[in-house]
């Protein structure tokens, strides 16, 4: 039998007659032979007796049998989910934490500057108590005088002085005369500042508070003491500067912050209630201000300052938690995949073990139907060497099987003239295509025998031999 990678043929040896009457071997169909296998029984079976045996099952594609791997998929979709949202929640709080810096410097710059502005509306007091102290009491142009530091310090809504704690001269007059005769120093809800400002003749700030003359204010106060005969120094009163909120906060600027998307408050801790007092706020409520500290004489006010959105851009987490799902679903998919690529080439591997085993088995059986014929078949390619050869051969010469596959018959030494006849047969069959029979004698083990040599081509699937 002949067999290259385009071209094949194959030939039985007889000696006398054939099995059957067509010269050809039981229940084989040459044109079915698989080169890569020896032989192969026609596609419903092969012969053994007469009887179709094994018949071939429908095979079912290693493919088809596997489905989509959820588990994995699962796993890796949480897994990923899980990494994913805690990258997206540190990011957040980083770019939480970056937006607090931000309107931290924002607030800072307006606390100090509401620092500077009530530092030097609160200078005035210093003015009048170097009026008084070198008058030694109200001077006698204190109106004038007023008025002009009032156009000098645009914060401050009124200057007064209280001889003996009690308010006298006031300026601007006209919406404070309520607050004419009221005694600092007896009032039981603002006397705690004023006693303050006298015992450590230090300025001090009350306030803000509801004046009586109406309206929310905060009232600088500085004890005045005047130089005695005796070297002594004695207490003269106060020198006041009234501070309104919140009107104050406009000329800081701080309403801006509403421009900016930002709300605000501006607070205090009471010094004798503990409680929250509001001085001016603006933009609605805030979620998590910012707090700085404004630092004002004997107190601290707190300035808290927030977005009005609130913390975050919605859009930007909106995108981020997108990319967020996006890249779960993408590696829920990746697992999905290399599982079910796992899957298919286990499935895979499995069937080629499956149909290795198969072929093994069925090459055995097929040798075996093979050496059970009384014909010696023999497969050869186009160089005349020995692809195939039955193993009843070593009945008829002193040769194995094994000892021919891949030789010619002159590299086995057979006789020169049947080597010639042989290789024109086989030549012939190449080049026409055609069926030849032909008959020659071969000494043997059990002496000269006569053999019918018939010489079958087989056809790849292009119809060349």
């Amino acid at each position: 039998m002949i067999q290259p990678a385009d071209s094949k043929a194959t030939c039985t040896g007889r000696s006398e007659t054939p099995i059957y009457r067509d010269g050809s071997w039981p229940c084989h169909s040459h044109e079915s032979y698989n080169p890569l296998h020896l032989t192969r029984a026609l596609p419903s079976g092969y012969c053994q007796n007469n009887t179709i045996v094994n018949p071939p099952q429908s095979a079912e594609t290693p493919r088809s049998r596997v489905g989509l791997n959820w588990r994995p998929a699962i796993l890796a979709f949480l897994a990923a989910t899980l990494v994913s949202g805690a990258i997206v929640w540190y990011s957040e709080l980083v770019s939480r934490d970056d937006e607090k810096e931000h309107v931290s410097r924002i607030a800072a710059t307006f606390a100090t500057s509401l620092e500077g502005d009530i530092g030097r509306a609160l200078s005035a007091t210093y003015a009048l108590a170097a009026l008084v102290r070198h008058q030694g009491g109200i001077p006698q142009d204190f109106n004038a005088v007023a008025s002009q530091l009032l156009q000098q310090y645009p914060g401050v809504a009124a200057l007064a002085l209280a001889p003996a704690g009690i308010v006298g001269p006031i300026v601007p007059l006209a919406g404070n005369e309520k607050a004419v005769g009221h005694d600092l120093l007896k009032d039981p809800t603002r006397d705690k500042e004023a006693f303050l400002a006298r015992d450590t003749r230090q300025l001090t700030l009350a306030g803000p508070f509801n004046l009586i003359q109406g309206g929310v204010a905060a009232a600088g106060r500085l004890p005045i003491f005047l130089d005695q005969p005796a070297g002594q120094r004695s207490f003269w009163g106060f020198a006041n500067v009234l501070i309104r909120f919140p009107e104050a906060v406009h000329s800081t600027g701080l309403p801006r912050l509403q421009d900016g998307g930002y709300a605000y408050e501006l607070w205090r801790v009471h010094p004798d209630t503990k409680q929250r007092v509001n001085i001016a706020a603006g933009g609605g409520p805030m979620r998590e201000p910012v707090d700085l500290p404004v630092t004002v004489p004997n107190a601290t006010w707190t300035l808290s300052v927030a977005p009005m959105a609130g913390w975050g851009q919605s859009f930007r987490l909106a995108g981020k938690l997108t990319l967020s799902a996006l890249f779960s679903v993408m590696m829920g998919a990746l697992a999905s995949l290399l599982a079910r690529d796992a899957s298919y080439r286990k499935s895979l591997e499995s069937r080629i073990a499956e149909a290795t085993r198969d072929l093994r088995t069925r090459e055995h059986e097929q040798r075996a139907l093979i050496g059970a014929l009384p014909d010696i078949i023999m497969h050869f390619d186009r160089g005349h060497r020995h692809l195939f050869v039955s193993e009843n051969v070593r009945n008829s010469v002193p040769l194995t099987a094994a000892e021919m596959i891949g030789k010619t018959h002159r590299e086995l030494a057979f006789p020169e003239d049947l080597c010639t006849l042989w290789e024109t047969e086989i030549n012939a069959v190449f080049r026409d295509g055609n069926e030849r029979e032909s008959e020659f004698s071969l000494p043997g083990l059990e002496g000269m025998r006569t053999y019918n040599w018939r010489v079958v081509p087989i056809f790849a699937h292009e119809g060349a031999v």
